[in-house]
């Protein structure tokens, strides 16, 4: 059922309708329906549905004083033969057009028994009662959300704590460059370990790779003084080259990643060529 709205209809609102709606039919009205002309049908106050034409002569469909529309589909004889009114979705279709969709009789029955089954279900797997779900998976929510932040302080304060032990540093035409690939690290840590690392050289290049569930992470720095030399976002999107990726950033700091996880070792030392390529250029 296709009407005129500017904004969503909120749940309450769709919650009322079918209340309304099934209280006549559980009122078991008579539906009557009359054949006119289409003046007389307007001024009986009969309403007309939203884009609908309609020829001279009109069905006029009424259900006592609860609604008179013009029709042309079929009707039940009376309210009660629906059974069941129940609301499946509310959407819009056009600017200002909204639209409603529902089920009614065995139909309405079956849609009720299916979400009873999925909310069986979920409760199967979170361990609770249906009236405990809303309660149980917020829980769930939040310990999560606990956990990552622990396993994020975690990574965050191990890589803080890598002083480059097990790095390759090598000085390239006066630049030092500083790279290291990780097992198992995600980029933000990556990242945490370059903006370490830059601080420590004081001056130079920094590269950080790691596969990370099942990608390549590459992240690149340059410290500030270099950055008219050397750009991380041109230096990183070469690398990414190697793990059949694709990255950019700024120049002091860019990232990349790529489908080719098991190339990340390779893709990490192709930078001493890559910055020493650059800086035979900037000479």
């Amino acid at each position: 059922f296709d009407f005129s709205h500017y904004v969503p209809t909120g749940s309450g609102e769709l919650r009322e309708v079918e209340y309304i709606v099934n209280r006549s039919i559980r009122e078991d009205v008579p539906v009557n329906t009359n054949v006119m002309n289409l003046e007389e049908a307007m001024d009986s106050g009969a309403t007309a549905l939203f884009g609908e034409k309609y020829s001279s002569s009109v069905r006029v469909v009424t259900v006592s004083d609860f609604s008179k529309e013009l029709c042309g589909g079929t009707h039940v004889s009376r309210t009660g033969q629906i059974a069941l009114f129940k609301i499946t979705a509310e959407t819009g279709v056009a600017a200002g057009i909204r639209r409603i969709e529902a089920v009614t009789g065995e139909k309405a029955l079956k849609y009720v028994h299916d979400l009873e089954d999925r909310l069986a279900e979920v409760g199967k797997v979170v361990k609770s009662r249906p009236e405990e779900i809303p309660l149980k998976i917020r829980k769930i929510i939040e310990h999560n959300k606990e956990l990552e932040k622990t396993v994020k302080k975690f990574k965050s304060d191990i890589t803080r704590r890598s002083d480059g032990g097990g790095a390759d540093e090598r000085v390239i035409k006066g630049v030092k460059i500083v790279a290291k690939v990780f097992e198992e690290l995600d980029a933000e840590s990556l990242r945490i370990f370059v903006d370490e690392m830059k601080v420590n050289i004081k001056s130079g290049v920094v590269v950080a790779g790691s596969a990370y569930n099942g990608k390549a992470a590459i992240i690149v720095g340059v410290t500030k003084d270099l950055t008219k030399k050397l750009s991380a976002g041109k230096i990183v999107k070469e690398a990414a080259s190697r793990v059949g990726g694709s990255g950019g950033g700024r120049p002091d700091m860019a990232q990349a990643g790529g489908p080719d996880a098991d190339k990340v070792d390779e893709a990490v030392k192709s930078v001493f060529s890559i910055a020493e390529k650059f800086l035979t250029v900037s000479i």
